[in-house]
């Protein structure tokens, strides 16, 4: 019950030059709006509406700590923007190192000289997929101006999120 019955909603707020409500205008970027949430618009699969990505985001922080969202600038839409939701598995969490341009890798999140994220290094496959006796190990560096990193921060210089069952988890586990 996180996302709500309609999920987040848009609601326009233009003016016109008078600083009055632009009635028209509201109207329209709310229709537009209303049309790209809709399934089929808004992600690169085409499986699912704004609300059902909502609902899948706050699911897989809670189940896996950490979501990735992609935002996809000139995709093949009437709107030219989608999102591609990616799983935590995608990040190669054992990837680090020290880079020669000064940057540094730790757990596939690349940081530059003041820990400010600037690319992830994401498997285009699931690690656990197989293909003719095949996987997918090559990983790709996508900028983080296409990424929205969703978890819950707890520490300041965390990298990734923490299941929310964890505690009980570790209490389960202990005894």
């Amino acid at each position: 019950n996180v996302v709500g019955k309609n999920g987040i909603v848009m609601q326009s707020q233009v003016v016109n030059d008078k600083n009055e409500a632009d009635e028209l205008a509201r109207k329209k970027i709310e229709e537009g709006w209303a049309n790209w949430c809709r399934r089929g618009n808004c992600d690169v699969t085409g499986k699912y509406s704004f609300r059902d990505i909502q609902k899948l985001v706050i699911a897989s922080v809670a189940r896996d700590g950490v979501v990735f969202v992609r935002k996809i600038r000139g995709y093949d839409n009437d709107f030219g923007f989608a999102l591609q939701l990616i799983e935590a598995d995608h990040l190669d969490e054992n990837y680090n190192d020290t880079l020669k341009n000064g940057n540094h890798v730790k757990m596939g999140v690349e940081y530059n000289a003041w820990n400010r994220p600037v690319a992830y290094h994401i498997y285009p496959n699931h690690p656990g997929d197989v293909t003719f006796g095949h996987t997918y190990a090559e990983r790709v560096r996508i900028p983080a101006g296409e990424i929205a990193h969703i978890f819950m921060d707890q520490r300041i210089s965390q990298s990734r999120g923490l299941p929310w069952m964890h505690a009980a988890l570790t209490r389960q586990i202990g005894r």
